[in-house]
């Protein structure tokens, strides 16, 4: 979108009866004369679509002189229309442990890099090409932003060898936008992981100290905290913020952060199960059998704890998207603890006697997509769309194969999440997790580990 001058000053009413207006205060006389309501008057500048200027201008002819120092076949104004885009689609009207709002703190970050474009930049200009070519289906676009995407992450590698720039808060943001970029386009099928676990890798080399003063160091370290789980969620290995020093870095008391901080202690009971059965460790310990259990207990009434103040209104259509994509996330946290509850005959729901685990997982996820339908039938922001992939994901997995509810989940991620919302992670499929890969089956008979 571009200003243009020279629109009508004229009142709502005037302009639309295509009348010349007297441009009085509050009210034109012309309106007050002819006994007609006057509309006032815009106190906003008009914005006029230039999508379709920008497809022409690709037809222009194959020997246009192209300077060598700008490889992106973007125009300066077009990167300006790109990037407005990018915020108004993904600046969300929610927000969440899961959310890109981030990037409107990336997007005003000043680098004290000397280079001409800084590359965190350069990273979000890959991302804001990319996703207006993926949801415009504007090829040429999503093509600039792939080039622009590729080169980047050269340009990451670069820093990620330096022992200095591995550091800067640059590095990282450079990171999690490129991790967006996966997210949209899933140029490879691990792409999305992988940097999942380089952002992972680069918050805690940084270390604690890093992210304690406020500032844009910290607010990716808060928005990074999904992916650093996720990572080691489907790595089956604990996860290093559930450690003190971290938990002490967070210091955060909303209701995401909370929920965060309970996420946090999963990847690494699911890691003990595995070696509680295969040691003989002293029932005192963390990673014995009754240390196990008690600590999944723990972390159930707390899970518990905080779902009970977080109560949704009679009707789940009256919630905001931030409670219902919370709660979602909430169930997918229960979910994931299944394997551990089932082991120990434990009920994921709390202080409820064991029941039948089938039907308390097909209960628990059927609720999930309840929680999806009343936000995505609002028409939810793209943030509120991104934030209910993960836990419609975990649902899927915990659904018999057919059921009204599994349908629905697949329909709705498929429709909602990739096709309207342009997220092509959110494509359903299993995610099978062998030697180290996530891939998009798995061969009968393997030995793999998949979500729980």
């Amino acid at each position: 979108m571009v200003n243009r001058g020279g629109r009508s000053k004229g009142c709502g009413t005037c302009r639309g009866r295509r009348l010349k207006c007297d441009e009085g205060r509050p009210h034109c006389q012309r309106c007050h004369k002819a006994g007609l309501q006057c509309r006032g008057y815009a106190l906003h500048a008009n914005f006029v679509d230039e999508t379709a200027r920008f497809r022409r201008e690709d037809q222009v002819t194959a020997n246009t002189l192209v300077p060598t120092l700008v490889p992106m076949s973007l125009q300066p104004d077009e990167d300006t229309v790109l990037h407005t885009h990018l915020v108004a689609r993904l600046l969300p009207r929610v927000s969440g442990p899961a959310s890109p709002h981030i990037l409107a703190s990336m997007a005003n970050y000043e680098s004290s890099s000397t280079a001409v474009v800084p590359l965190h930049k350069d990273a979000l200009r890959a991302l804001a090409a990319v996703y207006f070519g993926k949801v415009h289906r504007d090829t040429r676009v999503f093509g600039a932003g792939v080039r622009a995407y590729v080169r980047s992450l050269g340009r990451l590698r670069t820093a990620v060898a330096d022992p200095v720039a591995v550091r800067d808060v640059e590095t990282l943001a450079s990171a999690l936008c490129l991790g967006l970029v996966e997210n949209v386009a899933l140029t490879e099928t691990t792409g999305w992981l992988a940097h999942y676990d380089g952002l992972a890798h680069l918050i805690e080399r940084r270390g604690p100290a890093q992210h304690m003063q406020a500032g844009f160091g910290r607010e990716l370290f808060l928005h990074c905290r999904f992916a650093i789980v996720i990572s080691a969620l489907l790595r089956r290995r604990p996860c290093y913020l559930a450690q003190p020093a971290w938990r002490a870095v967070a210091q955060d008391t909303s209701p995401e952060g909370e929920l965060m901080d309970l996420f946090a202690e999963v990847p690494g009971i699911l890691h003990d199960l595995g070696g509680a059965a295969q040691t003989q460790a002293p029932d005192a310990t963390p990673q014995s059998g009754a240390g196990l259990r008690r600590r999944v207990e723990h972390l159930l009434l707390a899970l518990s704890a905080w779902r009970q103040q977080r109560q949704l209104p009679p009707r789940a259509s009256s919630a905001s998207h931030a409670d219902l994509s919370m709660l979602a996330l909430h169930h997918a946290i229960l979910l994931c603890l299944t394997p551990v509850c089932d082991a120990f005959h434990v009920s994921i729901v709390a202080g409820q006697a064991p029941m039948d685990a089938e039907a308390a997982r097909r209960s628990v996820a059927s609720d999930i997509c309840r929680l999806a339908k009343a936000s995505f039938d609002r028409n939810p922001s793209s943030t509120g769309a991104f934030l209910f992939i993960f836990p419609l994901h975990v649902a899927a997995r915990h659904l018999p194969p057919g059921a009204d509810e599994a349908v629905w989940a697949e329909t709705a991620m498929q429709r909602v999440i990739v096709e309207t919302h342009g997220f092509e992670i959110g494509r359903p499929r299993t995610w099978y997790l062998e030697s180290g890969r996530v891939t998009g089956s798995a061969s009968p008979g393997s030995d793999v580990t998949t979500l729980p």
